[in-house]
């Protein structure tokens, strides 16, 4: 999935308010049909004509009852939560939101070398170089909007960029992130397989400027769940190797430079990998 639009949102407790004249506009629909609608929908017309935040399904069926494009919705959202309770969320959303970018690669990126989400489903990126936290939360405003964020500087002294709920929904969408990812076995969106060489560069070079370079090599190690026999994992590399060092492989070939793939160690139900980059 290159794009996500207001039709691909997770079913849920989303939750958004509309410019004042789509407001209107939509109120005026409502009245010249002379539909009758029941005390709970009245109460949630009720609530957007006052500019207050009403459910994304309820403003979906709105648009099912009285004929009108969900583009339109889509087109005239100035603000999107997944809280009830706060505006904390993406104002003036930039939708469809688009990763087929060059934001799109460096976030992607930075999501799978240094994201991680917790169980409320918010994204956090940790990082010692603050220049690249900011760097990241612009490309995030990039792709989605005027986004509420938080940096905090950590004990050790590292800095973390905390994003809301709603962008870690857009994520699970996108299937880029377990709920952990110090044990993860994700794989590179097929798309960055199809997108330009620029793109794909942009992509590479944020994820292995993220990991680390070690002296004249560039070394990524990933751990996965695997209770595999290490015996047989050695005689089928490919097979088991993480799909990201697959992917990195794959799109390191294609601009020229060589990569290796090699167990580097397994306890228990644990595979330990590592990645080597060889400068050209």
């Amino acid at each position: 999935m290159v794009k996500i639009t207001l039709n691909d949102f997770p079913a849920g407790n989303i939750y958004i308010k509309l410019k004042k004249d789509a407001i209107l506009t939509i109120i005026s629909l409502i009245k010249k049909s002379n539909l009758q609608l029941s005390k709970k929908n009245l109460d949630q017309i009720y609530r957007m004509k006052l500019n207050q935040k009403v459910p994304l399904h309820f403003v979906k069926n709105l648009a099912k009852t009285f004929n009108f494009p969900t583009s339109y919705i889509q087109e005239n959202i100035i603000l999107i939560t997944s809280s009830k309770n706060t505006n904390v969320g993406i104002k003036n959303p930039k939708l469809s939101f688009n990763f087929n970018t060059n934001d799109g690669m460096i976030f992607i990126a930075s999501l799978m070398a240094k994201g991680s989400i917790n169980r409320h489903m918010q994204i956090r990126f940790s990082y010692s170089n603050k220049n690249i936290i900011t760097a990241i939360r612009k490309n995030v405003q990039n792709i989605f909007g005027k986004v509420n964020y938080k940096i905090y500087r950590r004990q050790n002294d590292s800095y973390q960029l905390n994003l809301p709920r709603i962008v870690g929904l857009m994520i699970i969408k996108l299937k880029l992130l377990p709920l952990s990812k110090s044990i993860s076995n994700n794989q590179i969106p097929g798309f960055i397989f199809k997108t330009n060489k620029l793109k794909k560069k942009l992509f590479l070079e944020q994820y292995i400027k993220l990991k680390g370079i070690v002296k004249k090599k560039t070394e990524i190690n990933i751990t996965i769940n695997s209770t595999t026999n290490k015996k047989l994992i050695i005689k089928n590399l490919q097979q088991f190797s993480p799909k990201l060092l697959i992917g990195l492989k794959k799109l390191l070939k294609e601009i020229n430079i060589k990569s290796t793939i090699t167990l580097n160690s397994k306890i228990l139900n644990k595979s330990n990998w590592k990645f080597v980059i060889k400068n050209t």
